[in-house]
This record gives structure tokens, C-alpha cells and sequence, in this order.
């Protein structure tokens, strides 16, 4: 399966650079894992991934020339519209793959979704994801340059938002994912960019995710992110 939802996304990533905007968006989520690899050259980075879902984070100052309608760009490969009534964004569902639209949310707990007239999609609004679109990086597969957030940026957000989730499944994948990203740069001597990105955060959202790792246990990993901590 996995091998077909990575063609698929492949597939889907041409479509939107063949249209012009695969360049305006921001690939996210466990994905963004997949191209880390690339760009680490390493295979054994965090190598069970296994997920249905493509997030594409829309940035908030995005400029569109030509419209375009992304759910009937996808249509022929078997995506489906699912329409959320309740918060009025939707998701692309295929078989095996899941595409949703995300966008920083403005006000905390607003929830109200953002309508994309230039996509013809409605994206759903998160809290944090300003953070993500903070340092971004471009990343070479199949031909493509694919933006996605820097690997730190990716795994301290991982972080904070662990302990908001509903599934315990999710909580545990958030922390394996950022512990081994956050783990790789270490290794690599790459202390550097672990405090760029720390200090792209606000300091309550770090102190968020230095306690999550303490209520995890993550006593190495703790350590270490307090040892680089800027002062």
C-alpha cells in the first residue's frame, strides 16, 4: 500500500506543479517524513511510517494568477469531495490516500474555515500551524521541488501539539516523529538549526514542548534541547 500511496502522491504533486501552484503550497504532516528521508539520505529515518494523510498547508498571504479547481484537477484518479457541514472545509478521500487543506488559524478558536476561490477548495484553520510556515525549506523528488517546514520547525510543532490530541496513537506518533527528527539533527551535529527553529517559537509554546517531553519521560532528549536552548 504504501508504495501505491506514494505514487499517488507523486501524481498529485505533478498535477499541481503542471497547474503553477505546487510551488505556493506547503507539503505537511507525516509526508513530510517521506522527503526528509530524501533529504537527509537516510532510509532509516523514522522508516513505519505508515498514514493516508496529505496535508497541504495554504499560506496565509497566498497569491493565485490563473484559478484553478483542485478537486476536479484530482478527480479522474479516484478522488472523492467529503464535505464537513459542521466547520465547512472539505478533504479529498481516496482509497488510499486523504488530502486536506490547512490554513494558521487567526483567532484562537474562531474555527472558521477559509475559502480558497483560487483552488476551489475550503481549508480547515489550526492553531500552530503559523509556525510551521515560519522556515520552509524546498525539497528535490521525482523531478518536483516540494516546499515543506524545516525539519526542526516540523518536529518541535510536533511537540506542542502532541498532547492535544484526542488518540492516544496520534500522541504517540507525534512524539516518536519529532524524537526521531529531532534525534537525526543531533547526530548530524546540526545543533544549529534545532535553536533557529526554537527560537522562531514563542517561548510558551517551547516551554510546552520541553514539558510534554518530561511527562513523556524523554529525559535525553529534554536535556539535550535545554543544553542548545538560546539564552
Amino acid at each position: 500500500m504504501e508504495k501505491k500511496q506514494y505514487e499517488l502522491l507523486i501524481e498529485v504533486l505533478r498535477r499541481l506543479q503542471s497547474k503553477g501552484v505546487l510551488n505556493k503550497l506547503i507539503l505537511a504532516g507525516s509526508w513530510g517524513l517521506v522527503l526528509y528521508r530524501k533529504y537527509f539520505d537516510d532510509s532509516t529515518l523514522y522508516p513505519s511510517l505508515r498514514t493516508r494523510d496529505a496535508d497541504f498547508i495554504i499560506p496565509a498571504h497566498l497569491e493565485i494568477r490563473e484559478k484553478i479547481n483542485i478537486p476536479e484537477l484530482l478527480e479522474d484518479l479516484g478522488f472523492v469531495v467529503d464535505f464537513n457541514r459542521a466547520s465547512n472545509f472539505i478533504r479529498l478521500l481516496h482509497p488510499a490516500l486523504i488530502i486536506e487543506f490547512l490554513v494558521a488559524e487567526k483567532g484562537r478558536g474562531s474555527g472558521m474555515s477559509r475559502e480558497i476561490k483560487g483552488l476551489g477548495i475550503t481549508a480547515q484553520p489550526l492553531r500552530y500551524l503559523n509556525y510551521l510556515e515560519s522556515k520552509v525549506i524546498s525539497i528535490d523528488i521525482e523531478g518536483l521541488k516540494v516546499k515543506v517546514p524545516d525539519p526542526a520547525v516540523f518536529a518541535l510543532h510536533k511537540l506542542i501539539i502532541m498532547t492535544r490530541r484526542r488518540s492516544e496513537e496520534k500522541r504517540d506518533k507525534d512524539k516518536k516523529q519529532a524524537k526521531s527528527v529531532l534525534m537525526h539533527l543531533l547526530k548530524k551535529g546540526r545543533e544549529k538549526d534545532i535553536r533557529e527553529a526554537i527560537c522562531l517559537m514563542h517561548p510558551k509554546w517551547f516551554k510546552t514542548a520541553l514539558d510534554n517531553l518530561e511527562k513523556e519521560g524523554e529525559t535525553e532528549l529534554l536535556q539535550r534541547l535545554k543544553q542548545i536552548t538560546p539564552t
